[in-house]
Order: structure tokens, then C-alpha cells, then sequence
């Protein structure tokens, strides 16, 4: 300013103590004292307090997490074969049965006559039979003895097991009329539909009831060809399922294991059809219910997890914050996308050994001050 003319000079003055009177009047107006005003601007210069996590690799398998509805090992609808009245009822639903055992009874005056003719072709094939074995005794005894030729006796032979086919014939049509009157449990299980009852009207294909094994239960689940190669049959896998008890809901971890892999895509879901089985045990787990299935699709690897709460987006892009010589440092993250439970990998970014900021993370900016503080109640994470 000593280059400059006096009148300015004192003009530059003036605006200077101008402006000087007017921050001391804001300063006055809030009633802010001078030594406070230093104590704020120190109180912004302390480090913030954040909680962290040193990090680590962790041995991982990779994972896909899909929910699927169990079903059982076997089920069967028993339908009736001939139009009839339903005679007997021998099960409630809900009951458990043996292999074979009587379910449904099916009559009426038509089949009765069916089944006593059938009866009586029998008995008379039975006879025949009989007396076609006597005459063959008879005759091989007198060819042995030369009273008759040798063609005799083939000719016995042959009347022989004309007559035993005959006799079978018609021990296979009573049991047929039988089978069609009675019906059985193809296999042990349950009674899980019942449709009708003593006195109804059935037709030829109607459904009387339906019997399911679930001793074991299946479920099939559609994975991409990508994690499909990685998953082959025997190997292990997770399912989880809700049900309420006398302290409330609980879950319940079940292990089982890949029944079939598929070997084509489906054209309209582009997925790899998986089945898997897992075995019912104390009846916990029932056909219907929806599990969590936990399939693995790949070999153990060393992968780097965060917390997912860690992690600050700005404009949809990961960030997350780390402690090196007291000062915050900001990274930007690549995700594989793969998750544990509440952690997600990471796949650039970040390194093992760093001290990553897992709470208080939202208040920082880069190169800020830090402290490292003792979480309150609780173990580190």
C-alpha cells in the first residue's frame, strides 16, 4: 500500500475497520465471548471417538442361499378302478400305516356277482387241475410198467399244464376282482388326504385318498450353470426352517444332502434343477413347509469379510473408512457381491491388517482425526 495515494489508502482503512466492527458486533449478538469462540474452533479439531475391527481372511466355502418347499419322499393317490360303493373305510387322516395294509373297501351288488363267479371259475379250474394230475401219476406209472406207449404220457404232460395255467388264469382274475374291491398302502407313510367316506358313490378314476412317505423329504431348488458346476451329487447342504414352540418361533438347522444335479438348463427359468433330500427326524420338519436351503458351489477359499453396516455409500458407490496414525483414511470398495449372514466380501479396497472403522464411520471425512475407543457393553467386533 505505500505505492498508493494517501485518500485511498485511508479509504482501505476505513473498510477494514468497517468490517472489523461488524464481526465483533455478530460475535456480541450471539452471545459469543472471544476465549469461547477459540474453544469451539478447538472442540472441532479434537479426534473423533470410532470403534474398529483389525481385518482378517477367513475361510470360506462359496455359498447361494435360495428358499424351497419340502415335499415327501413318496406319494401315492390311490384311485378306484370300478364304479362301486365305498363299503369300508378302515383309516382316519393322519394315520400312519403299514406296507399293504387294508385302507378302502369298495362294493356293491354287480361286483359281489363278479367276484362269486370268479370264485366258482376258480374252484373248478382247482378241480381240474387236480384230476389232471391224478391222470398223469396214473399213466406215467403204466408206461414204467410198458402197458402203455410213451406218447400217452406226453399227452398227460400236456393236459397237466393246461390245466395248471388254467387254474392260475383264474387265481389271477379273483385276485384282480379282489384287488379292485380292496385297496392298499403301496408303501408305509401316511395318510395325508382322505376324500370320501362309508356310503359314497365312486367312479372309475376317482381319487379316494392319498399316502406320503415322509420319512425323508425332498425339495428342488434352480441355480445358474455357474454355481451348478461347482455342486455335485452327495454333497452337503443346509436347511432352515421356522416353527413355533412354547417359547415361540424358533429356527431349526437341518443338514442334507444334493440328491441330483441337472444336466440342462430350463429354457424358461435359464436355471440348473437341484434336488436335494434331508431326513425328517422327530417329525420337525413336515411336507409343504418352506426351508432356507444353503448350497455350497464351490471349493474353501480365503476371503476378506466387513461388516455390511461398515460400509458408506455415496451416489450408490462403497466406501469405507480405515485408521492409519490417528487419521481417517476413505477406500473405495469392490464387492463380489457374496454375502455371510450380516458380512459381505470384499474384493479390492481393502487389505488384511487394516484397521477398519465399523461404528462412527458416518460422521467421518478423509484424513480426520480419530480415537480409538473400547465398545460400550460389548466385545469388540
Amino acid at each position: 500500500m505505500a505505492h498508493l495515494p494517501v485518500h485511498v489508502k485511508h479509504a482501505v482503512l476505513s473498510e477494514k475497520h468497517s468490517l472489523f466492527v461488524f464481526l465483533v458486533g455478530v460475535v456480541a449478538a450471539t452471545g459469543c465471548e472471544g476465549d469461547l469462540s477459540a474453544a469451539s474452533v478447538g472442540a472441532e479439531l479434537r479426534p473423533l471417538p470410532v470403534e474398529v475391527h483389525v481385518l482378517r481372511r477367513d475361510k470360506r466355502r462359496p455359498e447361494t442361499r435360495l428358499i424351497a418347499q419340502l415335499e415327501p419322499h413318496r406319494r401315492a393317490f390311490l384311485r378306484s378302478r370300478i364304479t362301486a360303493t365305498v363299503e369300508r373305510v378302515s383309516v382316519q387322516l393322519g394315520a400312519r400305516v403299514k406296507r399293504k395294509a387294508l385302507l378302502v373297501k369298495l362294493g356293491d351288488q354287480a361286483l359281489g356277482l363278479r367276484l362269486s363267479a370268479a370264485r366258482a371259475r376258480r374252484r373248478g379250474a382247482g378241480a381240474g387241475a387236480w384230476r389232471a394230475r391224478r391222470q398223469y401219476r396214473r399213466v406215467r406209472k403204466l408206461v414204467r410198467m410198458g402197458a402203455l406207449p410213451r406218447a400217452q404220457l406226453d399227452r398227460a404232460r400236456s393236459a397237466l399244464r393246461q390245466a395248471r395255467a388254467g387254474w392260475h388264469a383264474q387265481d389271477a382274475e379273483l385276485a384282480a376282482a379282489g384287488s379292485q374291491r380292496r385297496l392298499r398302502a403301496p408303501f408305509s407313510g401316511w395318510i395325508a388326504e382322505l376324500f370320501v367316506k362309508v356310503g359314497d358313490e365312486v367312479n372309475v378314476g376317482q381319487p379316494l385318498l392319498s399316502v406320503v412317505d415322509t420319512t425323508r423329504l425332498r425339495a428342488r431348488v434352480g441355480l445358474s450353470p455357474q454355481e451348478a458346476e461347482g455342486v455335485s451329487k452327495g454333497d452337503p447342504c443346509q436347511l432352515r426352517v421356522s416353527r413355533r414352540g412354547a417359547q415361540g418361533l424358533a429356527s431349526q438347522l437341518r443338514t442334507g444332502r444334493v440328491l441330483a444335479v441337472g444336466i440342462a438348463v430350463n429354457v424358461q427359468t435359464r436355471r440348473v434343477p437341484v434336488e436335494i433330500e434331508v431326513e425328517a427326524g422327530d417329525g420337525a420338519l413336515k411336507a409343504g413347509m418352506l426351508a432356507e436351503t444353503t448350497l455350497y458351489t464351490g471349493r474353501s477359499e480365503e476371503v476378506l469379510l466387513i461388516p455390511e453396516g461398515s460400509i458408506v455409500s455415496i451416489f450408490d458407490v462403497p466406501y469405507a473408512f480405515v485408521v492409519q496414525e490417528g487419521h481417517a483414511k476413505r477406500r473405495r470398495l469392490q464387492l463380489t457381491g457374496r454375502r455371510w449372514g450380516s458380512r459381505v466380501e470384499v474384493h479390492k479396497g481393502l487389505s488384511a491388517g487394516e484397521t477398519l472403522v465399523v461404528v462412527g464411520q458416518h460422521r467421518l471425512s478423509p484424513e480426520v482425526k480419530v480415537q480409538i475407543v473400547e465398545p460400550e457393553g460389548k466385545s469388540r467386533p
